[in-house]
């Protein structure tokens, strides 16, 4: 049977599918190290599958994918929806306009209504009103996509994005709890950086409005964020850098701490130690994590008083 664009995959009954299992799919054929053959959908491609092909691209990229698993964009997503028992069309198109049951713009990687995209939703890219590719959302700012012959299934981020979608019969109303981020550098864009600005600014490493580009103002903090935490400081956020830039709110969710944190810290100015202005007696930055140690050291000598009093 010869795949086209418009043809209608089927599958089992939907059951309880979620973003996440769409996504967690396609990290699997990323983990696989699958390739791309137009019209595929999850086949392995065969010596005979080689020397039969016509295609320019696959004639000329498709022997390094013999032996492994193929698809192509559309066919990534309509893979990942049949592991999940749902039916989806073959095209980018067609996902887009029919198996979207919501559905948007993306600037700059991030959704024009001010939402989050959720994992699992289907981004595409668009020119002259044409879906012509489509990846799948993993979360973290983190686009798995199908992208060509040559390249195979790979890692992206949103920043390259036009339209997104919520594929209907999934359900994205599960916490988010992104595996892995996007790794993130000087010109990125998207749900990644804005994350990274979110938490840099949180730390004290302000980065202007949490917009998705990472321009020279994200980029400098960053660069003094990895300096003064003995991270390498090459201006690119990746695993370590991340994780540091996390650990904070992991602990703080994990003790119960957060809010207690934010209370300390609100006895003090909001701007302490926060921007990049010049002060008299030098440079601030890091002042409230100073401040908030020496707080609890004191807090912890007068409790351990008090308590051997009552002794």
């Amino acid at each position: 049977m010869t795949e086209t664009d418009e043809q209608r995959i089927t599958a089992g009954s939907p059951g309880t599918v979620t973003g996440q299992m769409l996504a967690g799919s396609a990290r699997r054929a990323l983990n696989e190290g699958w390739g791309y053959i137009w019209g595929t959908r999850g086949k392995i491609w065969t010596a005979a599958d080689q020397r039969a092909a016509t295609r320019e691209q696959t004639v000329r990229y498709g022997s390094r994918w013999i032996g492994r698993r193929v698809c192509d964009c559309s066919g990534l997503v309509v893979w990942a929806a049949e592991e999940a028992g749902l039916s989806l069309h073959h095209g980018s198109n067609s996902l887009y306009s029919d198996d979207c049951a919501r559905r948007g713009g993306l600037k700059n990687g991030l959704r024009t209504d001010g939402k989050e995209l959720k994992t699992g939703s289907l981004v595409f890219r668009t020119k002259n009103g044409s879906r012509h590719h489509v990846g799948i959302y993993a979360g973290g700012g983190l686009v798995i996509e199908a992208k060509s012959t040559a390249a195979g299934v790979i890692r992206s981020d949103t920043g390259g994005f036009d339209d997104w979608g919520e594929v209907k019969g999934a359900d994205y109303s599960a916490p988010e709890a992104p595996a892995e981020r996007a790794q993130v550098r000087g010109g990125c864009r998207g749900c990644a950086v804005q994350e990274m600005q979110r938490l840099l600014t949180a730390l004290g490493y302000p980065c202007g409005k949490a917009d998705g580009v990472c321009g020279e103002k994200t980029a400098a903090a960053l660069l003094a964020f990895q300096k003064e935490h003995g991270l390498i400081p090459d201006g690119i956020c990746g695993e370590k850098t991340w994780a540091a830039l996390t650990a904070p709110a992991e602990r703080a969710a994990e003790s119960g701490a957060g809010a207690e944190e934010r209370e300390e810290l609100s006895a003090f100015p909001a701007g302490a130690g926060a921007g990049n202005e010049k002060e008299e007696e030098g440079n601030t930055r890091g002042t409230p994590r100073l401040i908030l140690c020496l707080a609890r050291l004191l807090r912890a000598f007068f409790m351990k008083g008090d308590d051997e009093s009552r002794e």
